[in-house]
């Protein structure tokens, strides 16, 4: 059918489960459950930053 095959997941050396992940060869990292955050929320803070910045200096 072509539904079928027009939605089916892409299998290549990166993303097929059957090749393995790092995560399947070594497990989860701990360090990426508090880096990951950490460094989002970095990001996050400075987008906010440029952000409230413009809406200011086109108000003010």
């Amino acid at each position: 059918m072509l539904v079928d095959t027009v939605f089916r997941p892409r299998c290549d050396a990166y993303s097929c489960h059957e090749h393995g992940s790092i995560v399947n060869r070594f497990g989860p990292s701990p360090q990426a459950f508090m880096v990951v955050p950490i460094v989002g929320a970095f990001f996050i803070d400075i987008v906010n930053l440029v952000i409230l910045q413009g809406f200011i200096a086109v108000i003010g």
